[in-house]
């Protein structure tokens, strides 16, 4: 037990000191607000936290009231989803439960895992809006980031409205000689961005016993996009009381502690000689960025409608060039309006597209073998921002090809079902009310995409950076390689869904930065992994800090 503990009230984090060898991330006088949940069914919930210092876990806590009766099962957690530790007990009187493991569990510095238990009838004790990686609970060298749930057996990773769920650690960091220790996980720093958008494609649903808008915990989606937009919400399972997604602050809290906290201003190298701390300028490390995508340095534009209005294959009005000749080149433009292209094997290369509102920079209608080289898409200062910046309109093109391009100031940035995007700059997404921030979307679909060596950082703490959503079919014959992500609600969603299971999503040598919210996206770097599907790939992928492996979603 420990004794002596001082709470510190602040507006973002909690702090407590203890006067004992061992440390816990609440006082064992601490009491719920909501001592029992109204959700029967069983589920496991807990903790995801870390600690600074590495040490040893010797046990779990765990508040339970008198109608969460047992027998509970208690687990730990590492980054990759497997159970370091587990250990069945009976429910004694109400409060908190202490279960101490047979032997101390090494903890490494700076590793993410969970402390859990399963309530095999519900009754759960929860607070909402209390824990979250903006606002997270700092006891000595442990930081608590946020409460976390599961219905389906796996580790709990799912959050609900920044709920607590009362799940508590015994950790000994005087053990620390025998715990074996790793360089901390990264952490945001300089240049990083706040949220101002509630991400309402992450899978943010709570236990609940009366769910609404039905989907499995998985990640499922559910056609529910604005009528401007063709991109469709996906949420999951809501409680009865608390059908909507969590919002986020108009400005994000970032941690204080110095347990949690570390500068990201530098790029070094690792043992291995792998570049760190690539996303402050990426090009560093050989990523797009501006530097190196884009219209090229000193290439002359000619004015689209101010200076040629048509030519070979393609004609402006209304406002937009429409391209409706097959083989059709464009090259050295500046254009004003969005672009139709309506023709198969158009080439647009060397030039830039400036359009704003509900519109799209590029729009793809049945067209095959499009292909955008240096290519730059944005709004213009008078607009707020531009919706999509290259969009498959209706689904259907095939081997659409997009290399070398920089697009900004986009809700999303490219939303197709299959080609080759590769070697681009995505970046600065803008959300206004009602949108969902992609930096590369697919909808459902079996073409083969491939989404490598790009710069894709979503700024917004909404949607994702890269999306694979089942909001029209299955996702099959995904590649995603080397690439340089960061933000977003997840930085990347990787396709599971309601119409069937993904196979052939293939996730290698990417890096996560943390530049932008402290676990990559604002809920974590990765969700809606489906670890069975057949040719599935999970490897290589790293924390671009400290060269850390990012654990299987």
């Amino acid at each position: 037990m420990i004794t002596g503990l001082l709470t510190v009230a602040s507006p973002f984090v909690v702090v407590e000191r203890a006067a004992a060898e061992t440390v816990s991330l609440w006082s064992t006088s601490a009491v719920p607000q909501t001592r029992t949940d109204p959700d029967t069914r069983s589920v496991e919930v807990g903790t995801r936290f870390r600690t600074a210092v590495a040490g040893s876990l010797v046990g779990i806590r765990f508040y339970a009231s008198a109608d969460n009766d047992g027998p509970h099962q208690v687990h730990l957690w590492g980054d990759d989803g497997g159970v370091l530790a587990q250990q069945a007990v009976g429910q004694a009187d109400p409060g908190w439960q202490t279960v101490r493991f047979d032997r101390p569990i090494p903890l490494r510095a700076g590793s993410d895992y969970v402390a859990s238990y399963v309530a095999p009838h519900g009754g759960y004790s929860d607070d909402q809006n209390s824990l979250s990686p903006r606002s997270p609970r700092v006891s000595g060298p442990l930081t608590a980031l946020a409460g976390v749930y599961s219905y389906g057996g796996d580790m709990p990773s799912q959050t609900w409205n920044d709920s607590s769920y009362y799940v508590d650690v015994i950790f000994d960091p005087a053990s620390a000689s025998t715990a074996t220790t790793t360089a901390p996980s990264p952490e945001p720093g300089a240049g990083s961005m706040a949220p101002t958008a509630a991400p309402t494609r992450s899978v943010t649903s709570s236990p609940s016993a009366t769910p609404t808008n039905s989907a499995p915990a998985t990640g499922a989606s559910s056609s529910s996009a604005p009528a401007t937009a063709p991109s469709s919400t996906q949420t999951t399972t809501k409680p009865a009381t608390s059908p909507t997604a969590p919002s986020s602050p108009a400005t994000s809290a970032k941690p204080t502690s110095s347990a949690s906290t570390l500068p990201t201003s530098t790029s070094g190298s690792s043992s291995d000689g792998l570049r760190l701390g690539c996303a402050l300028v990426p090009s560093g490390c050989g990523y797009p960025d501006a530097t190196n995508t884009g219209v090229p340095s000193g290439t002359k534009l000619v004015r689209i409608p101010a200076d040629v209005s048509s030519g070979s294959g393609w004609s402006f009005h209304d406002g937009y060039l429409d391209i409706t000749g097959s083989r059709t080149t464009l090259s050295g433009y500046a254009i004003t309006g969005d672009v139709s292209v309506s023709a198969d094997d158009v080439t647009i290369e060397n030039s830039s597209i400036t359009v704003g509102g509900e519109s799209f920079g590029v729009a793809v209608r049945h067209a095959d073998d499009l292909r955008l080289d240096h290519v730059e898409i944005k709004p213009p200062s008078t607009a707020d921002r531009l919706l999509v910046g290259v969009k498959d309109i209706y689904g259907d093109s095939n081997g659409t090809t997009i290399v070398d391009s920089e697009i900004s100031g986009v809700s999303t940035g490219i939303q197709i079902g299959g080609g080759t995007i590769e070697d681009n700059y995505i970046h600065g997404l803008i959300a206004n009310d009602g949108d969902h921030l992609n930096g590369v979307t697919s909808n459902g679909s079996t073409q083969q995409l491939t989404i490598r060596h790009n710069t894709i950082l979503n700024p917004v703490s909404q949607t994702d950076a890269i999306g694979l959503f089942q909001d029209f079919g299955v996702e099959a014959n995904r590649s995603i390689d080397d690439n340089l992500l960061g933000g977003g609600g997840y930085t990347l969603y990787a396709g599971s869904g309601t119409h069937g299971t993904t196979s052939g999503i293939k996730i290698t040598n990417n890096r996560f930065t943390a530049s932008l919210f402290p676990l990559g996206g604002y809920w974590g770097p990765a969700t809606a992994y489906d670890r069975n599907g057949s040719g599935n790939t999970w490897s290589g992928n790293v924390w671009d800090l400290t060269g850390l492996p990012v654990g299987t979603p």
